[in-house]
């Protein structure tokens, strides 16, 4: 597990979050913008799939099919969720 901040910039807030960094970004992607709605109380409609995380400080959108390691996130890194 690492812990990350995720930038959403539609709610303009950051979260702190633990994630498997074994995960594919996929996967951890859906479980964010599930976890930001619960907390934010918005309903989401429309394909969860059309979200990407980035990096910050490299400006790269992690590629969907790689996990989370293979992608460089460590702890302490910066995503940004769009």
């Amino acid at each position: 597990m690492v812990l990350v901040d995720i930038f959403v910039p539609s709610v303009n807030r950051t979260y702190d979050f633990n994630v498997d960094e074994t995960a594919q970004v996929s996967m951890v992607q859906e479980e964010l913008c599930s976890m930001i709605c619960q907390k934010e109380q918005c309903g989401f409609f429309g394909d969860m799939k059309a979200f990407v995380l980035c990096d910050l400080q490299t400006r790269h959108i992690l590629p969907k099919d790689k996990s989370l390691q293979e992608c460089g996130v460590y702890t302490g890194k910066r995503l940004m969720l769009v």
